[in-house]
């Protein structure tokens, strides 16, 4: 049986980039796995960091996608976070969009749909690190309740053509810009 560390290496190996950026993504995402191995998922790994998994969820409908407002960052992003021991990243995306979200019911395959590495300013209690960030595309229903945790400011469903007004990060526009074309 294959290990976490070999299972994701597989899949990012057979990842195709869209551009140069993400493709220097995919290329650290490797190297990171190559040193680190199945030390690359643990939060106490900072240099030069850790892969944490993410979810884009968009209504049915594919007209909106479900954000949170990042209490910590002050950001609009997807919801997501750090991989648990024993977790696959897919595993830790569903947890997390249902730990963020409150949702119960959303869809989606076990596809890397997007890749991002990003700095993680120092705190209190960790020097700066990156987040090698593997994301995956859920959808749901919009009707469905939802509710934000300790972690967000807010959460709500954003029109997509609406979400640039928000000043997202910018990786989140890359993820739209993918929806369109899938």
């Amino acid at each position: 049986m294959l290990t976490i560390a070999q299972q994701l290496h597989s899949a990012l190996e057979n990842y195709t980039p869209i551009d140069s950026q993400e493709k220097s993504y995919k290329e650290r995402m490797l190297r990171l796995l190559d040193i680190c191995n199945e030390d690359s998922f643990s939060r106490t790994n900072l240099i030069p960091g850790h892969f944490t998994a993410s979810a884009l969820v968009t209504n049915l409908a594919r007209t909106k996608v479900l954000l949170v407002h990042h209490a910590k960052y002050d950001i609009w992003v997807q919801p997501g976070g750090h991989i648990d021991m024993g977790e696959n990243p897919w595993q830790a995306a569903q947890r997390e969009l249902s730990e963020e979200t409150g949702l119960s019911t959303f869809s989606g395959r076990e596809l890397l749909f997007d890749l991002d590495v990003h700095l993680i300013p120092a705190s209190k209690k960790e020097p700066a690190h990156y987040h090698f960030d593997l994301r995956y595309k859920f959808e749901t229903d919009e009707n469905q309740h939802f509710s934000k945790n300790e972690e967000s400011n807010d959460i709500k469903w954003i029109e997509m053509d609406k979400v640039a007004t928000l000043q997202p990060d910018r990786s989140v526009l890359r993820m739209l810009e993918k929806l369109e074309n899938c």
